[in-house]
Order: structure tokens, then C-alpha cells, then sequence
């Protein structure tokens, strides 16, 4: 395997995010390192080339750990032991207010059709669920990230973007797929759900779809 054995040098932690650092092992067949996640929460890295990972979407005031090993780039990909684990918590928010409007709401005053919609590819017979959110605003100034949950299918929602708008294909049209959204700040303040908006086609005036 390589050598020498991996350690974390640094840990770094931001709100919902921890950076590590490993030392260097080498090898003549190249190396690649896997960062492990010891705690609930935690996500591990996969192997990766770079001796460097960050693990996102963490809580914040919450303590994670991390160890890393590393293995060559062989036929035989031999593996080194387990580094000493690591433990860290996330920093403490400097708030607790999540972002405007709260409860989250659909963006429907300059278009109408910021309510999911249905569109259908030019080029081709997909349909994609298309929609906008408010802007969210938050008295931090840092970064807000929004969250569109397909409530009638799971897979159809989007995680956390960083984006106000969302777009996913559904297939085929007229299925009645129904969303709702939400924001939250940088220290993992969230909103309240938007109310629940189902698809409509073709896309008409807001004042038409209710939702529900």
C-alpha cells in the first residue's frame, strides 16, 4: 500500500460544512485518499485523487468525526490502515432567523407561470415541470439556498440549489405532480413551506391554479 499511513492535518469548520486536510502518501502506482465519516450526519468523500474534502450539508453546533486511509491506483488497489479518528463541531450560528417571506411562496406577480408548469421539449417529447420561487432575502447577507419538494414523488425534487428556480423532467404530461418550497439561510435557518402548487398544462394564469 502506500506510505506513509494518511492523517488528518486539519479540520476546518464553517456553519453546515466541515474541510479537511490529509497528509500525503505516495505511491508508484499514484494514490487516492477516502475521508470517513464517524458520526451520524457525516458523509463520506469516496475515493478521490485530491487529499482535500469538504462534507457539506452539515448541522450546525454539532460534532462530526473523520478518519482517512489511503490506497494506490494498482490492479491490486491496496488499501492503508485507518488514519486516528478526528473530531470537530460545526460552528454556532450567529442567528436564528430563517430568510424572508417565511413561509416561503410561489414567484407568480411578474409571471405567471413561477406556479409549476408543464413544458414540453421543442426537440423532443419530454415534459419538464418547470417553476420560480420568491426571492428570499436574509438579514446575514450570506448565501440563501431553496429546497422544491415534489410531494407526490419524492424523486422529482431538487435538494438544496442555489437557485430560485427549478426545472425536472417528468416524463409525460398532465400527471398532476404537486410542490412545494422552502429557503434557508447559511446557518441553516429554514423557512416554512410554500403552500402546495400541483402542475398545470398548458401554463395559464395563477389565479387558476389553487393548488391543493
Amino acid at each position: 500500500p502506500p506510505a506513509p499511513v494518511p492523517t488528518i492535518i486539519s479540520a476546518t469548520p464553517d456553519y453546515n460544512s466541515i474541510t479537511l486536510q490529509s497528509s500525503i502518501s505516495y505511491d508508484v502506482s499514484d494514490v487516492e485518499y477516502y475521508f470517513q465519516s464517524l458520526t451520524p450526519g457525516g458523509h463520506d468523500s469516496g475515493w478521490q485523487d485530491e487529499p482535500n474534502y469538504t462534507d457539506p450539508n452539515l448541522t450546525s453546533d454539532t460534532l462530526y468525526g473523520y478518519r482517512v486511509k489511503a490506497r494506490d491506483k494498482s490492479p491490486n488497489q491496496n488499501e492503508t490502515i485507518w488514519s486516528d479518528p478526528v473530531y470537530i463541531s460545526t460552528l454556532i450560528p450567529e442567528d436564528h432567523t430563517p430568510p424572508t417571506p417565511n413561509p416561503m411562496t410561489w414567484d407568480d406577480t411578474a409571471d405567471a407561470n413561477g406556479l409549476p408548469h408543464e413544458v414540453q421539449d421543442p426537440n423532443s417529447a419530454n415534459v419538464y415541470a418547470e417553476m420560480t420561487a420568491t426571492v428570499a432575502t436574509d438579514d446575514s447577507g450570506g448565501t440563501v439556498q431553496y429546497y422544491f419538494w415534489c410531494t407526490t414523488l419524492s424523486s422529482f425534487s431538487s435538494g438544496w440549489i442555489d437557485t430560485n428556480t427549478y426545472s425536472v423532467l417528468v416524463g409525460r404530461t398532465r400527471q398532476g405532480h404537486k410542490f412545494r418550497v422552502k429557503a434557508r439561510d447559511q446557518y441553516g435557518n429554514e423557512t416554512g413551506w410554500s403552500p402546495e402548487a400541483t402542475t398545470i398544462w398548458p401554463p395559464v394564469s395563477s389565479t387558476n391554479n389553487t393548488g391543493g
